[in-house]
């Protein structure tokens, strides 16, 4: 298959509405980063619940993949699903969009340079998914990661 046609099928992927929880329970998170990962890395991504890791530079095909493979496991509160980006590279943070919002119809991308405030509007926006990078400023990633994992559990908690 040439790169056209991938594209083309990429356009045309819809995610789906199966009946779903009403309740909101925090975002999937996944990491795209540049840094050299070890085997200490990975651990802590999978301590923290992190759905994929994806270092850079990495498989537009396999993020899109994983990303919509996402979106139709986890309540949407019957909205367009909704991506938060964390990348202080705006040139990343760019092509990353690209790539979703290219593949996956309807989804809405937000994205910031800044963890804390991108954490700040995760409360408020409620997205599906947060990919973020691991060196940022103000905090890391895994930081801004155990910050998200907080506030979901005490979302789930709220909602049981």
């Amino acid at each position: 298959m040439n790169t056209v046609d991938a594209r083309e099928q990429r356009a045309d992927l819809t995610i789906s509405t199966p009946e779903r929880l009403n309740e909101y329970r925090g975002p999937d998170i996944f990491i795209a980063t540049a840094k050299d990962l070890d085997p200490e890395d990975f651990q802590k991504a999978k301590s923290l619940r992190v759905m994929e890791v994806f270092p850079k530079p990495f498989n537009s095909d396999a993020l899109i993949t994983k990303v919509a493979e996402s979106l139709n496991s986890v309540p949407n509160q019957n909205t367009s699903p909704s991506i938060v980006i964390v990348d202080d590279d705006p040139d990343g943070r760019r092509l990353i969009a690209l790539f979703l919002s290219n593949a996956i119809r309807g989804v809405i991308v937000h994205q910031f340079f800044s963890p804390q405030t991108a954490f700040e509007k995760i409360k408020e926006i409620k997205p599906n998914i947060v990919i973020t990078d691991i060196m940022l400023p103000e905090m890391s990633g895994w930081e801004l990661t155990e910050k998200i994992q907080e506030w979901k559990k005490a979302l789930v908690s709220r909602n049981s």
